[in-house]
């Protein structure tokens, strides 16, 4: 039952099952959808092994170093410390059993800093945990077979997965590794002099009399940075949604909390986050609204359940549109009449919305559980 509501939900959502960063603006990531032949209690030993180092095993990618936060039956979210130690990035997966006796795995790993590319870091940090011998892995305990979906994984070059740089001292003295906006490790490049470090240093300096206001709007938020003027430029040329002015000549004026972009050996940049007035805040919710009167039955079939959501007229045509499987209707047309349990999805700060899941009638006709497997 939980595997089926997390599918429902998600694709309500028609967003993935990710651990979330903490970058302001863009980052890099990589999500997909993995299956393989075997059960996934084997899937699951074979990556905690991993995790953990047995029988000698370690990070093929750089010689990273990969760590829990926190686990269960069915899930769990991991980090990696890249091999330089500089930057640490998140991964989710959750498992589910299919009726075949096999395991579908939804995956995704995120840079915790404002990234465009990464050199197939995030595909590799998912990638290096279960692939088999038949592609060049060591494996701990179990060789799974398996097959990639790539969702929303820009880079995912599998070659790059078993290259070892040298972070050592010796090596540091002739290069350096070259470190992308994501913070994870790319090529190898001569050892930048300390010259011109420093002139990168005065063109990323911050005042009050000599940068560019810059914004940028993102999940119902808006963040202010100034940068200096030499770099203003390339940034709105180069930056997704950077444009020159401030977030109150765009309407957010209430200040929400300040933030930092990690911009690696250069320090941290400082991002003032606005939010709009209480009132534009109360005309948004009212487009989400629910009411018996006023909102579009929409439905999603999903793993032998279904799930109902009323949806404002206003949000439903774009709903359908967009996500996933969605479809104007209900459960019980569908022939899904048996309630189960009612569910919420977090719309952030527009509150809950309510999703009702039902299964159909057991073939006796009575409400027992149904038979597909959840």
């Amino acid at each position: 039952m939980q595997q089926t509501l997390f599918l429902l939900v998600s694709a309500l959502l028609a967003a993935d099952a990710c651990p979330g960063s903490s970058a302001w603006g863009h980052h890099a990531k990589c999500s997909m959808k993995v299956t393989f032949s075997a059960p996934c209690s084997d899937v699951e030993d074979e990556i905690n092994a991993r995790v953990k180092g047995e029988n000698g095993w370690y990070d093929p990618h750089n010689k990273g170093t990969y760590g829990v936060v926190k686990a269960k039956h069915g899930a769990m979210t991991l980090k990696r410390v890249t091999g330089n130690k500089r930057f640490t990035d998140l991964m989710d997966f959750t498992f589910h059993s299919t009726s075949d006796g096999g395991c579908s795995v939804e995956a995704c790993s995120e840079s915790q800093v404002t990234s465009y590319k990464d050199f197939s870091t995030n595909y590799c940090n998912l990638h290096d945990l279960y692939c088999g011998a038949a592609v060049g892995c060591n494996v701990v305990e179990y060789d799974l077979s398996f097959t990639e979906f790539l969702n929303d994984c820009g880079e995912h070059q599998a070659s790059t997965c078993r290259a070892v740089l040298d972070f050592s001292a010796d090596s540091a003295a002739v290069a350096s590794t070259r470190i992308n906006s994501s913070g994870s490790e790319g090529e190898v490049v001569p050892k930048v002099g300390m010259n011109l470090l420093h002139s990168i240093e005065e063109m990323l300096a911050l005042s009050d009399t000599d940068c560019t206001d810059l914004y940028r709007l993102d999940d119902g938020m808006c963040g202010d940075i100034c940068l200096s003027k030499k770099l203003a430029p390339y940034a709105i040329k180069f930056g997704p949604g950077l444009k020159e002015g401030n977030c109150k000549s765009q309407g957010y004026t209430v200040y929400d909390h300040d933030a930092s972009i990690n911009a690696g050996p250069l320090g941290k940049l400082k991002v003032t986050i606005y939010k709009k007035p209480a009132a534009v805040l109360r005309l948004v919710k009212e487009m989400f609204a629910l009411s018996d009167v006023d909102c579009t039955d929409l439905y999603r079939l999903d793993d032998g359940m279904c799930g109902d959501l009323c949806l404002s007229k206003k949000l439903a045509p774009y709903a359908t549109k967009f996500g996933p499987g969605l479809k104007e209707g209900n459960c019980k047309s569908q022939g899904y009449t048996v309630y189960d349990h009612d569910a919420s999805i977090n719309a952030g700060p527009l509150g809950k919305l309510k999703v009702t899941i039902y299964k159909k009638p057991a073939a006796d006709g009575s409400s027992s559980e149904a038979v597909a497997e959840l």
